[in-house]
Formats: structure tokens, sequence, C-alpha cells
């Protein structure tokens, strides 16, 4: 698969450690993004899922995320 490589960007690395072979950007600048942000953070890393992210797992925390926000609580 020969997928189009991002331009080098002044403020970003690219670290050659971590190579995403279906994603664009690289990861390295997405974990650059989340360090930067001086905001409250989560990154979950799917390793293994291409496009498909955390599948159930990450479903099951997106739905965790909303209800921590909208302070519903299920028994």
């Amino acid at each position: 698969m020969n997928t189009p490589q991002p331009r080098d960007s002044p403020g970003f690395s690219r670290g050659e450690e971590v190579k995403d072979e279906v994603v664009s950007p690289p990861p390295s600048t997405v974990f650059a993004a989340v360090n930067a942000h001086a905001g409250a953070t989560e990154l979950s890393v799917w390793r293994y899922n291409g496009y498909e992210g955390g599948g159930i797992d990450d479903d099951a925390a997106a739905l965790r995320f909303l209800d921590e926000q909208l302070g519903v609580t299920r028994g």
C-alpha cells in the first residue's frame, strides 16, 4: 500500500518508532498535541485496528464519557 506521507512540520518530529500505515497524521503529532494541550486529556491507543479504532471497547468508553458529562448514573 502506497500512502502519501505528510510533509514535515517544524513544530513536530516524526518518530520512526511508531508507524501507522493507515491513519494520517502520524501518531507522533497526535501525542505532541495531547501533551501540549493545557486542559484535561485522555488518549487511547488502539494498536491493531486501523480505522476501526477500539471497536466495542471504544463505544463503551464513549458512553462512559457521555454519562460523566451529563451526570448520568447507571445501575
